[in-house]
């Protein structure tokens, strides 16, 4: 499933300002299919949240 740059900023609870963020700094994977928009995999962006676990 593909979101686009409000859901996943809503899916993250960020803003999208923070959203940019992550993509310039390669953080978060993203899709530019058409060159304009972009879609994020859901799949990704969890995969993004768990990286964040520390034990």
């Amino acid at each position: 499933m593909f979101l686009n740059t409000s859901e996943a900023s809503d899916f993250l609870n960020i803003t999208k300002n923070n959203l940019y963020r992550l993509i310039k700094d390669k953080k978060v994977k993203f899709y530019k299919p058409n060159g304009k928009n972009l879609y994020f995999k859901k799949e990704d962006l969890i995969s993004y949240i768990e990286r964040g676990v520390y034990e």
